[in-house]
């Protein structure tokens, strides 16, 4: 194998296992699939957040961040709230859940446009799961590379994103009919809720030197 299909191979693999944890963007892209809302939409805005994460990831600003204790420090603190926030959302569903009747495919509908992309971009860009893959993992596992295999580096890493967003959200969408009822419903919020909480106090705790 060269050194070039290497490279690329390797930013496929690598990434292909940070992204398939549960994490809020894949949550937000299985409800998108199950409310069967946008679903383009909202994999494109998705996928090309990815790609300028990662651009900025292989660029160096992973390096710059990890070294910097202040920024690290900010990107710590600021996805924990995002986290616990987003846990809370979940929760508050779970307790006020419904099924994917025809009010709730009807509340779906009523979703707008820009609402999808705007949702599709916080959960990208406003994401720090999505920070600490692509910009810190990402651009600090690219810097052993020469600047044309970091590219193809990282061009593994979009293949194997895009590719992820579109399985899950159209997959999930294959899914609805599970989710008529609203134990299903409450079942997933409950997990997410969990799922976040747990995120969060890793990210706190594994920073924790920074903030005491």
């Amino acid at each position: 194998m060269s050194t070039n299909s290497q490279a690329l191979t390797e930013g496929f693999i690598l990434y292909a296992g940070l992204i398939i944890a549960l994490g809020p963007q894949n949550l937000y892209l299985v409800r998108q699939g199950l409310n069967r809302s946008y679903l383009f939409t909202t994999v494109m805005v998705s996928s090309v957040a990815n790609v300028l994460l990662v651009s900025l990831g292989i660029g160096g600003l992973g390096t710059v961040i990890a070294t910097s204790k202040p920024l690290l420090l900010i990107t710590t603190l600021g996805g924990g709230v995002f986290l616990l926030a987003y846990a809370l959302r979940s929760f508050h569903s779970a307790w006020h859940g419904q099924g994917l009747s025809e009010d709730g495919f009807a509340k779906s509908a009523s979703l707008t446009f820009k609402s999808a992309i705007l949702a599709a971009l916080s959960f990208s860009l406003l994401n720090p799961a999505s920070y600490i893959d692509t910009v810190l993992i990402i651009g600090t596992t690219s810097g052993r590379y020469a600047i044309d295999e970091r590219i193809l580096f990282g061009l593994g890493t979009i293949l194997a994103s895009t590719i992820w967003f579109f399985v899950l959200t159209y997959g999930a969408s294959r899914l609805a009919f599970l989710f008529k009822r609203s134990a299903s419903w409450r079942a997933l919020d409950m997990v997410s809720g969990c799922i976040m909480v747990n995120l969060a106090m890793t990210l706190l705790n594994h920073q924790s030197a920074l903030i005491w």
